[in-house]
């Protein structure tokens, strides 16, 4: 089974290509600033974050993902009366939401094992093994 980690830039940038692509559809540009910065931002937060711990990790991604639910909140203010545009945001802001109770809930799992004095065992995980387990 793959990773999280190897899953996960692949639906973010799924749900970036599917707006790029009805953005178009309605005869707009999408923009293109993030398409080589935020890929390389991932890979250095990726490497810090590695360096942090398990547990600040699943708190920073939780954070990142309810950002991006508040921003999808505010595009669908936005989509006007087109159903499509608005259809692609509600799905994109349901796989935030379902990723923000993925990590919750691995966060728990981890809190739950250190407050049972496991702790040695989970500094010992390495920390793109531990999306693995689920």
């Amino acid at each position: 089974m793959p990773s999280l980690n190897a899953l996960t830039p692949g639906i973010e940038q799924q749900h970036m290509d599917n707006i790029a692509a009805q953005i178009k559809s309605l005869g707009g540009i999408p923009t293109k600033p993030g398409d080589v910065p935020a890929p390389i931002a991932g890979q250095i937060a990726g490497k810090i974050l590695a360096g942090i711990g398990t547990v600040a990790v699943l708190k920073a991604n939780i954070k990142l993902e309810e950002k991006a639910m508040q921003d999808y909140k505010n595009f669908l203010l936005q989509a006007g009366g087109d159903r499509e545009l608005y259809n692609l945001l509600w799905n994109n802001l349901i796989d935030e939401d379902l990723h923000t109770a993925w990590f919750a809930s691995k966060l728990r799992e981890l809190e739950r094992i250190e407050r049972q004095g496991i702790v040695k065992v989970i500094k010992q995980i390495p920390l793109l093994n531990i999306f693995t387990m689920c």
